[in-house]
Parts: structure tokens; C-alpha cells; sequence
């Protein structure tokens, strides 16, 4: 029995991954070209723009450092400034990737197709799940890759990679948070409802929200709304355990976003498995 049901999970995987790899490359293409353009331009701003930035005034200047300072000579506090705007691209993928599988085929009623071959909802489930997954994955490490070249070749004496990786790393709790969170939706939603744009809509909202945290200090938890914020890039690269500065970052963050991940993909699968897909 369970060798059949690991051939209609591997059937399926390959089947939504050969659909779904233009879209793939497409992304991992724009994320890669960002970074190159981002990172590219490094050399030529790095002491023009840290003058420049460090006037502004310390509210103006948390937009951009949530450590309050900066210093572009250093390629990883550079990294960190830039990675908090390429992360958002990221965070979108996630959220429309996690939701769109499931629930595209739900409403083009190509679902159907797969209730007619020897699989359970649970091969649909997982299968789907590990598609977006992977792509996500696949992602993701070229804009990790990119970031490491960059780095080392645009500033090989400063470069770290253990801080460059452990941004990644980090960050990557949020967006696989973000991705859950889809997946969830599209199982507790009907066909007729858009849980991608609940989802992306509700990054953006968090992201907002991180933002105002930042400009008044009274009301700095609502940055537990924003996985960029809470778990700042800016931070850990300032940081002493995990960057190469003496601030401290905490990883209660982060491990909060993961178990809060485990939890929505388990509950999605216990919905999907009960839903009504008349």
C-alpha cells in the first residue's frame, strides 16, 4: 500500500513541477537580475551614500538600518540595507506560490482529474506542497548565490559569508511562514475565494506595520507582524553570534515563525482533507 502511494505522490510532483518550471525560471531570472543590480552598484555609492545617509535624521534613517547606523564600506551591512527591499519579491513568491497550486485547480475544476486516478487527497496535498516548495528552494538559493558571488567579487576583503548566510537563513523562517500561510488558506477557502491575494495582502499590511513600528517607539511590537522587521537583516549583521558586529540578535524570532509554519501546514492538510470541493 505504501508503495503506491509514493508513486501517486512522485507522479504528481513531477507533473506540477514540469508545469510550473517556466514560471520558476522566470522568477529565479528577475531575482538573480536583482541582485546583480542591486549588488552591482555597490563600488561606485558605497561612500557617497553612507555620508549621505548617515545626515538624515535618526527616524528617516530607520527605513533603511533598523540598527540606526551605517557603514557601506563593510559589504555585509551593505548586503544587509539592500536584502531588506530584495526580500520582498521573496515574501510574494511564497505567498502566491503556497496558495495557487491547490486552489487554481480547484477552480479550473482540473482537480478532477486527479480524484480520478488511484491517489488520495493526502498524495494531492503533499505532492502540491513539495512542488512550491521546492521551486521556492530553487529561488531562493540563486539569490543566496548571487549575493556570496557578488560579495566576494566586489569586496573580497570585507566580505563574510557566515553573515551573508545566516541572513539568508533567518529570513528564510518568514518567507517559509508566508508560504504556509497560502498553503493554509487555499485549504480553508472555497474555490471562489482568492487566498493569494488574502495572503500577499497580509504581508503587505504586516510590512506597513513593521514600518510604523520603527517611527514610534511605543508601539515597536507590532514589527511581530513583519517578518523583515523581526527578523532584521540589519540586526544580524550587527550582531555578535551571527554577523560580525557586538549587538545581540535573538532567534526566538525566528523559531516562532517555523513552529507557527509546522502548525498551519499540518492544519492545512487536516482542512483539505475535510473539504467540501462540490
Amino acid at each position: 500500500m505504501n508503495i503506491y502511494k509514493n508513486i501517486g505522490i512522485r507522479n504528481i510532483f513531477k507533473m506540477d513541477f514540469k508545469r510550473k518550471l517556466k514560471s520558476t525560471l522566470i522568477w529565479t531570472f528577475v531575482m538573480i537580475l536583482i541582485g546583480l543590480v542591486y549588488y552591482g552598484v555597490y563600488p561606485s555609492m558605497k561612500d557617497l551614500v553612507t555620508d549621505k545617509l548617515n545626515s538624515m535624521p535618526p527616524e528617516i534613517l530607520n527605513f533603511v538600518s533598523s540598527s540606526g547606523e551605517l557603514d557601506m564600506s563593510d559589504f555585509n551591512y551593505y548586503f544587509a540595507m539592500i536584502f531588506s527591499i530584495i526580500q520582498i519579491p521573496l515574501f510574494i513568491y511564497a505567498s502566491s506560490s503556497g496558495s495557487s497550486l491547490l486552489h487554481d485547480e480547484e477552480k479550473s475544476g482540473s482537480i478532477e482529474y486527479l480524484y480520478s486516478q488511484d491517489v488520495s487527497r493526502n498524495d494531492i496535498y503533499i505532492s502540491k506542497a513539495l512542488v512550491s516548495l521546492v521551486n521556492l528552494i530553487i529561488i531562493f538559493f540563486s539569490s543566496f548565490l548571487v549575493a556570496v558571488v557578488m560579495g566576494k567579487g566586489l569586496s573580497s576583503d570585507t566580505f563574510s559569508f557566515n553573515t551573508i548566510k545566516n541572513c539568508f537563513l533567518f529570513s528564510f523562517c518568514g518567507i517559509f511562514f508566508f508560504f504556509s500561510l497560502g498553503l493554509f488558506l487555499s485549504s480553508l477557502l472555497d474555490k471562489h475565494k482568492e487566498p493569494s491575494k488574502i495572503c500577499v495582502g497580509l504581508f503587505l499590511g504586516g510590512y506597513l506595520l513593521g514600518y510604523i513600528s520603527l517611527l514610534i517607539d511605543n508601539i515597536n511590537f507590532l514589527k511581530i507582524f513583519s517578518p523583515i522587521h523581526l527578523i532584521s537583516s540589519d540586526n544580524i549583521a550587527h550582531s555578535k553570534a551571527f554577523g560580525i558586529g557586538e549587538g545581540d540578535f535573538r532567534i526566538v524570532g525566528p523559531l516562532i515563525y517555523l513552529i507557527l509554519s509546522f502548525i498551519l501546514i499540518i492544519w492545512g492538510k487536516i482542512l483539505y482533507n475535510k473539504k467540501d470541493l462540490t
